[in-house]
């Protein structure tokens, strides 16, 4: 999978790992047989889901959810089966289209970035201070 998933996405409204990780195993159950019916399609009950990933069928329907908002899902309703999903995971967008799309969203992060950096300084330099306090002071000779 694409380090975007990891890096970049969990930027967004509710995208975190656990989102990454429906995405990956939706990946895992594609049907990758060219000029299959359903190729590129995932059509796993939610049953099923749950029981392999642990997920509540919440859980899953607000992954669903989230994947489908930010254009890595399309679901649709099977014409034959009842009450049957399938899934369609798409890729992922490049670095640069989400710097484009999400501009806001990745400028908020850089500037929780740079705030953290700026406390690590403050605070390295109070220890310093505290520091020069306890030390003993030098000898006269």
């Amino acid at each position: 999978m694409p380090n975007i998933l990891f890096r970049m996405y969990p930027l967004l409204d509710g995208f975190t790992l656990e989102t990454v990780g429906l995405y990956g195993y939706l990946l895992s159950w594609r049907q990758n047989k060219l000029g299959h019916v359903m190729h590129g399609k995932v059509w796993l009950n939610q049953l099923d889901i749950t029981a392999q990933t642990g997920m509540s069928a919440y859980k899953i329907r607000t992954n669903v959810d989230i994947l489908v908002r930010y254009g890595l899902l399309n679901v649709s309703k099977s014409r034959m089966v009842a009450n049957k999903r399938i899934y369609e995971p798409l890729e992922p967008l490049t670095e640069a289209e989400f710097r484009a799309i999400y501009a806001e969203e990745v400028r908020a992060f850089q500037e929780r970035v740079d705030a953290a950096a700026r406390e690590i300084e403050e605070d390295k330099e109070r220890l310093q201070i505290k520091q020069a306090e306890f030390e003993p002071e030098a000898k006269a000779s």
